[in-house]
């Protein structure tokens, strides 16, 4: 496995992190993250559940997902949540005073 800066480091389906740091001339491990899900920095050692996706390549909308993550343009339900476009909107979005 090999990384260069601004790839993405994928760990599961759970956690994605940008490469921001590559310490080795030669791209191998370990590797300076910096998690997309709440920014921590920290240097990791990749597993075999993990995968580099080369800066530009998309990270498949599941693991955005798992990952708290949505796509620019994916729709949302009122609570943030990824939902399906065109839903209804439930009793919470209804906000008092909205329609005066």
């Amino acid at each position: 496995m090999r990384a260069h800066v601004g790839d993405q480091l994928v760990v599961g389906t759970d956690r994605i992190g940008i490469v921001v740091g590559v310490p080795a001339a030669d791209g191998s491990p370990p590797y300076i993250i910096k998690w997309q899900k709440d920014g921590h920095i920290a240097m990791v050692l990749p597993d075999q559940y993990s995968r580099i996706v080369p800066a530009g390549e998309p990270v498949s909308a599941g693991e955005r997902a798992a990952a708290g993550e949505r796509a620019a343009g994916e729709p949302v339900t009122a609570d943030g949540t990824p939902g399906a476009a065109g839903g209804t909107l439930g009793a919470a979005d209804s906000t008092p005073g909205a329609a005066e």
